[in-house]
């Protein structure tokens, strides 16, 4: 539910896409369970005009080693949270047959905020012109996007445009 909406609702936004790669870059030993403290069940919100406004979805993570699934109408979505320092983490997303997709994390108080990463943004940033490949509006990661560059992506994350909260 949320990633869907969360992918499509990015695409829109931006006329373009956000980093996929055709395989996860992170395997399962570098993820942790990260959501677990406050709970499975969170709320999704988006930013308009500058203020965050609450959406009706709710979405529930189970936790299965480290990562999570996230079960929706069209099947299961795999969620694995890696630390890339202190307070940054890159949130990938899988499912089976399709590209992975990556955001930036942070946590702000009990709500985890999500910054994009968008092909746009990621075609004018000269450092990763050899991690990233890039096709219209799309871009596609590379062997060369390693977990480094995305800690160089923190030091100038987009904006935030969503973020998830435990329910309440």
């Amino acid at each position: 539910m949320l990633f869907r909406w969360l992918g499509v609702s990015l695409c829109l936004l931006l006329c373009g896409c956000i980093l996929q790669s055709p395989k996860p870059i992170f395997a399962e030993n570098e993820g942790k369970p990260v959501l677990k403290q406050f709970g499975n069940s969170f709320v999704a919100f988006n930013r308009e005009s500058g203020e965050w406004k609450k959406q009706d979805d709710v979405v529930k993570f189970t936790t299965v080693g480290n990562h999570y699934v996230v079960q929706d109408k069209s099947g299961d979505i795999n969620v694995l949270f890696a630390q890339l320092s202190d307070q940054w983490w890159v949130m990938q997303t899988n499912e089976t047959g399709k590209p992975a997709t990556y955001l930036l994390a942070k946590f702000e108080g009990k709500a985890l905020v999500l910054n994009i990463l968008s092909c746009k943004v990621l075609k004018t940033n000269v450092s990763m012109k050899d991690a990233i490949n890039f096709k219209g509006d799309d871009c596609t990661a590379n062997e060369q996007m390693t977990k480094d560059k995305f800690v160089e992506l923190t030091k100038s994350p987009e904006t935030a445009l969503l973020k998830i909260e435990a329910e309440k």
